[in-house]
């Protein structure tokens, strides 16, 4: 596996991480509406993750350009 590709994948990864732990803030969110916390770190999670698949296409071009 190359470094662009392990680049590539580790990204991926550490979205659909993002995403699962914003679903279930969210889902711990609506159980007890107590957890205002949690809600804030989901809302956080998901909207990082939602940054780093702009940053993932953004990498994918840029390696496409270099033709790495």
């Amino acid at each position: 596996m190359s470094l662009k590709q392990f680049h590539l994948f580790f990204i991926a990864v550490s979205i659909l991480i993002l995403f699962g732990f914003g679903i279930w803030g969210i889902r711990a969110f609506m159980a007890d509406n107590t957890a205002g916390g949690i809600l804030g770190l989901a809302i956080l999670a998901l909207l990082s993750g939602a940054g780093l698949i702009v940053y993932d296409v953004q990498v994918y071009r840029k390696f496409k350009t270099l033709g790495v």
